[in-house]
């Protein structure tokens, strides 16, 4: 393969795991949606298998908490499309933020916690490879 080849493909990679990253921001509102919406039939005050119980206020500022970390994944992409010197911080700092809520509501939000564990897979690759 050709060093042009090779340079395409990275950039290729590089805009596929920007848009990832993006797409996992903004799948975060269709949570908060749930969260928000007290009519929702899986809507619940309750985290972690329903052993604790959070009430209708705890639970709004866990659906900020979710809104927050979707608005910061787009924000993470956008550094990236960019090219700023923030944007693995404040992706490293959102995953880690984004597994504890979706651990908390791992059985409604499994897709977001196993996205969230190969975001975090990707900053140990990357390390290595570079």
């Amino acid at each position: 393969m050709s060093r042009k080849h090779s340079l395409v493909l990275k950039k290729i990679g590089w805009y596929a795991a920007t848009a990832f990253i993006a797409l996992h921001g903004i799948a975060h509102f269709v949570g908060t949606m749930i969260i928000f919406d007290p009519t929702h039939e899986l809507y619940s005050t309750t985290i972690l298998w329903d052993t604790i119980d959070l009430g209708n206020v705890g639970f709004l500022v866990w659906g900020g908490l979710y809104t927050a970390s979707g608005v910061v994944f787009v924000v993470s992409a956008v550094g990236m499309v960019l090219h700023r010197w923030w944007w693995k911080r404040l992706l490293f700092s959102v995953t880690i933020l984004s597994l504890l809520l979706t651990f908390g509501d791992l059985d409604l939000a499994y897709t977001g916690f196993v996205i969230n564990v190969v975001i975090m897979m990707g900053f140990v690759v990357n390390d290595r490879v570079q």
